[in-house]
């Protein structure tokens, strides 16, 4: 009849309990020693540093090594283990532990670089491309094979303070959505990711978080105290020459003088009616959801969606309108956005004079019923203003400098149409 310690050692086959019972009964230790060196595989699921080490020891032949859901292990003692066991070729590391951590993996990569090692999560490589801004960073990321990926867009949106809704994300040349996971795209380690700004060229709506006593001429401009024929020509210049630095704008074409006043190449014209203003108005409006702190809402529409809209060849009209200041670069099929920003008592927002990174916008006004909010336009030293009635268009270029002042009361809705480079 076999003895306890043998029927423990062939039956139960657990390197764990034959370890427990060696500390328990000394007179069980050579069989339980003669069966732990002879072992080429052992689960240790859920384990401590203690366990491991023990095993690590008496365990010389070992070939595979389960540590699945060990969180309680220290990268230390997995690295320590995988230098005294030569023979090991495979770490099976599902769930949480140290295989799982940046600082870990690189560690076991160090100590052992040929092992292999099973549920690992998928580490991929994001290389933000933004060509238009002269970027060009790589951010890494740990993450599950099985995560849904819309989690990391969001991280690295917050990373760069760009809202999600001006990235796309591709994988080989394909958007991805927020739902997807790197086992349902077919990524493995080390993969790449692309993230491509979108809706950059549009200016953004931004706290003036200015104390009244503080504010330079420029402060009370873009707040609504000070109407643009009163402010002075060295404000103007000045207002040129820090849009044109070349740190404010990497990716923007370089204009002839940064000293010298600007000129403003735009056109205006009348392209919707009292009725299809009034249309697009309430559309944006109902798709405005209530209850969220949102001052800037932006809606993007294809050009069959606007044309439907608006039961009119709108697009094609609006890309005349950008045609007029292109000088006849090519550009790539425009994007449409709804836009309603509303005043709000506890947050005072403003766009501050900038340049467009697309080739050319058009902007067209669709309502009046609000105060504030003026469109502002550097022309050589002076500041200009363009009719804003519904309906009326302002095309320009990437070289208009422009800004917008603080809503003071009531709701702003704008259409833009963007044309982006074709390369």
């Amino acid at each position: 009849m076999a003895s306890i310690p043998t029927i423990f050692a062939t039956e139960w086959a657990d390197a764990r309990l034959a370890i427990r019972l060696t500390m328990l009964n000394t007179s069980w230790q050579r069989v339980m020693v003669e069966w732990l060196e002879v072992q080429t595989s052992v689960d240790l699921r859920n384990a401590c540093d203690a366990e491991l080490t023990s095993v690590s020891r008496l365990c010389p032949k070992l070939e595979s090594l389960d540590i699945s859901d060990s969180e309680a292990l220290t990268s230390s003692a997995v690295v320590d283990a995988l230098r005294r066991c030569p023979n090991l070729k495979t770490l099976i590391a599902w769930g949480s532990n140290p295989a799982q951590t940046l600082r870990g993996w690189r560690a076991i990569q160090e100590a052992k670089p040929d092992l292999a090692v099973v549920g690992r999560q998928a580490r991929l490589v994001i290389r933000v491309r933004a060509p238009n801004l002269g970027w060009d960073r790589e951010v890494r990321f740990d993450v599950r094979e099985g995560l849904p990926l819309g989690k990391l867009m969001e991280t690295w949106c917050s990373r760069f303070g760009i809202s999600s809704s001006q990235v796309r994300f591709l994988s080989d040349g394909e958007r991805i959505s927020p739902s997807d996971t790197c086992a349902s795209l077919g990524l493995k380690d080390g993969d790449e990711l692309d993230a491509v700004l979108e809706q950059m060229n549009i200016g953004q709506w931004q706290a003036l978080d200015v104390p009244e006593a503080s504010m330079t001429q420029l402060d009370r401009l873009l707040h609504g105290k000070l109407e643009p024929h009163q402010v002075a020509k060295e404000t103007v210049l000045s207002i040129a020459r820090s849009v044109l630095a070349p740190a404010a704008s990497p990716g923007l074409q370089t204009m002839n003088s940064v000293q010298g006043e600007v000129a403003l190449p735009w056109k205006s014209c009348k392209v919707l009616d009292r009725d299809q203003c009034k249309k697009l108005a309430e559309w944006t409006e109902s798709s405005f959801e209530r209850g969220q702190d949102v001052h800037d809402f932006q809606l993007r529409l294809t050009a069959a969606q606007l044309d439907q809209l608006t039961c009119d060849n709108t697009s094609r009209t609006l890309t005349a309108c950008a045609e007029s200041v292109l000088n006849g670069q090519e550009v790539a099929p425009p994007y449409f956005i709804l836009r309603r920003h509303a005043a709000s008592d506890r947050q005072r927002l403003r766009i501050p004079f900038h340049r467009d990174y697309s080739l050319a916008v058009v902007n067209v006004s669709l309502n009046s019923e609000y105060t504030g909010g003026k469109l502002m336009f550097v022309d050589g030293a002076r500041l200009i203003c363009p009719e804003r009635k519904p309906g009326c268009a302002t095309a320009h270029n990437q070289t208009a400098i422009h800004g917008v002042s603080s809503i003071t009361a009531g709701v702003r809705y704008n259409l833009l149409a963007a044309f982006d480079s074709a390369e």
